[in-house]
């Protein structure tokens, strides 16, 4: 990702998130989030992921616990969202005409329940932007365009191993 200047990047499986000036690619990159050391194996680890922009800021994942923060260069990330509550955290967060959104399930493993929520960085708030029935029950990959989510809802084929895929829309709120 680009922002301000700088590429941002998470090393594979996200352990720790580095940057380095776009005037100065192929220096050595500055370590902004995580430890120096590697974790493989550490079950203590926590992982970063670098995800958007909005707003003019820069924003992250951390998990454990699954946390949405707003990067800080002092290192005072600011904590926006926290998913520990939800049982089963899906997708998101993707930034859309400077906002945030995610999803989160909200019952039990099993029956998904989705809900795609919105935090507006400009009033600080976070609400439910689509609890339409046929978004809360898929359980694939989401796209927000034009004030509405797209999305791709599988239904299994009888005594087989294969679903049938469609794309659906539901507008947001």
């Amino acid at each position: 990702m680009i922002h301000k200047d700088y590429v941002y990047f998470s090393e594979w499986r996200d352990f720790r998130v580095f940057r380095v000036p776009l005037r100065s690619l192929g220096k050595t990159p500055e370590l902004i989030l995580g430890a120096e050391e590697g974790v493989w194996g550490n079950e203590d680890a926590i992982f970063y992921d670098i995800f958007g922009v909005a707003n003019g800021q820069l924003y992250f994942n951390q998990r454990p616990p699954e946390t949405i923060r707003r990067f800080d260069e002092s290192g005072n990330h600011k904590l926006i969202y926290d998913h520990s509550g939800c049982c089963r955290y899906s997708e998101g967060p993707i930034c859309v005409d400077d906002k945030i959104y995610f999803t989160c399930s909200t019952g039990i493993t099993a029956s998904p329940c989705r809900v795609l929520r919105c935090y507006d960085p400009k009033t600080g708030e976070v609400t439910v932007a689509c609890d339409d029935k046929e978004f809360s029950n898929s359980l694939s990959q989401m796209k927000i365009l034009r004030g509405r989510v797209f999305f791709v809802k599988r239904t299994p084929i009888h005594n087989t191993y294969e679903y049938e895929e469609e794309i659906l829309s539901a507008a947001l709120k």
